[in-house]
């Protein structure tokens, strides 16, 4: 891939044999494309994917806490903090006192945040789309699936 997705022109013939079964190597060159594909569709908002994931994300679990949703992701504490003051800025998210703690928050998507991720889930229709027609909808799905085999955390 020569960026974006887009493919390399031959120029020679090298041995990837040594590369191709490499799982490593396999999941950056899917994760490349798949950030040109999402960058064409999704991304031309403006909206990161670590953004529209949170926005799913509070959708989902109105009430969460921002810490569980950096436990969820991986984030550091820290970084959580700072996207969640982008998602404020936008409007898109609120911030509540938690009614089982006064003294932590629970975040819920604003009627704005409920409107832009509606736009943001149709654009990402589109980008699910195109990765169904490079592998097919069955595929795709085994392969969702499969990646999440690989990382589920041992509870």
């Amino acid at each position: 891939m020569a960026g974006r997705g887009k493919p390399v022109p031959q120029r020679t013939a090298l041995d990837l044999r040594s590369i191709d079964t490499v799982l490593g190597y396999a999941l950056r060159r899917a994760q490349v494309l798949e950030a040109a594909l999402y960058a064409d569709h999704v991304g031309r908002s403006g909206v990161r994917p670590v953004q529209f994931t949170l926005l799913l994300l509070i959708r989902d679990n109105p009430g969460a806490r921002a810490i569980d949703l950096a436990r969820v992701l991986d984030i550091r504490r820290a970084n959580m903090v700072a996207l969640i003051q982008e998602l404020e800025a936008n409007e898109w998210v609120e911030r509540r006192v938690d009614t089982r703690d006064g003294r932590a928050h629970s975040l819920y998507l604003s009627p704005a945040g409920v409107r832009r991720l509606s736009q943001l889930e149709r654009q990402h229709q589109a980008h699910q789309q195109q990765l169904a027609e490079r592998l097919g909808a069955a595929d795709l799905a085994a392969l969702v699936g499969l990646l999440q085999k690989l990382v589920q955390h041992p509870e």
